[in-house]
């Protein structure tokens, strides 16, 4: 079977300065699947708060990226 680029998770970074409205806005484009670059812990918290809140039906990855 063929991959197309909807079958790959997309990396998405999340910059030091950005925070949850910025994650929002990301999360809001962002496919199933898609992997966010996170800056430190506590935009990883950002995070799982940002996705539980707004977003429960999508499902996104995070990786610490520093």
């Amino acid at each position: 079977m063929k991959e197309t680029t909807e079958d790959v998770p997309m990396e998405i970074t999340v910059h030091e300065g950005q925070w949850i409205a910025s994650i929002e806005q990301l999360m809001e484009t962002a496919a199933k699947d898609d992997i966010f670059l996170l800056p430190s812990i506590i935009h990883l918290h950002a995070f799982e708060e940002v996705n539980k809140e707004f977003f429960p039906d999508k499902t996104f990855r995070a990786k610490l990226n520093f």
